[in-house]
């Protein structure tokens, strides 16, 4: 899980759609692995972990903050629909459990799905604005774009970011776009 958090309490509450019923524990366990899952991966290992110390260390550059505008809108979307089984769902020593709460009525199976897919095309559309705002402005972000990056634990990897309609950015040569389920790749540019 990530070592320093890009998303605090006070910004998930603001920005997403949990209230303050909702124990920051449960968001704040989910933006830690969403952080992981789906942050260092766009940006790769070594751009991730400068970005984690700058940032714990308050000494990023203006456009490091501006590039921080757009990571946390999709790291909080991408929590909370990481979140919200486990809000439903506790895992006990006996297994999955749900929980009742007093005065509260749990949804249906259906109403579930599709809220979870209205966070989830929230988390897609922050994601994909990244994607680009990246791939527009990479020559920004030396460590980014730099061979240290792409030769580390994970490079940027852009494949499975934006909306689920099979097109997708690649960084350092952001013209080049995912085309159908076969895997093959065609050059927009």
């Amino acid at each position: 899980m990530a070592n320093v958090l890009f998303i605090g309490e006070e910004y998930i509450r603001e920005n997403t759609v949990f209230n303050l019923n909702v124990d920051i524990k449960d968001i704040e366990q989910s933006a830690g692995v969403a952080q992981d899952m789906h942050i260092q991966p766009i940006l790769g290992t070594t751009f991730y972990n400068y970005l984690e110390t700058a940032y714990s260390a308050q000494t990023l550059t203006a456009d490091e903050q501006e590039l921080m505008s757009y990571i946390k809108p999709a790291l909080a979307y991408q929590a909370a629909q990481m979140t919200l089984p486990f809000l439903a769902y506790n895992v006990k020593n006996k297994g999955p459990v749900t929980q009742f709460g007093e005065n509260a009525t749990n949804v249906d199976a259906g109403t579930f799905h599709f809220l979870r897919k209205e966070i989830q095309n929230r988390a897609e559309f922050y994601t994909q604005r990244l994607v680009a705002y990246l791939c527009k402005n990479a020559n920004l972000f030396p460590l980014y774009v730099s061979s240290e990056n792409a030769s580390n634990d994970m490079a940027p990897n852009h494949q499975k970011s934006g909306y689920k309609n099979q097109i997708g950015l690649y960084p350092n040569g952001c013209g080049w776009g995912y085309i159908d389920g076969t895997g093959a790749f065609k050059r927009f540019i």
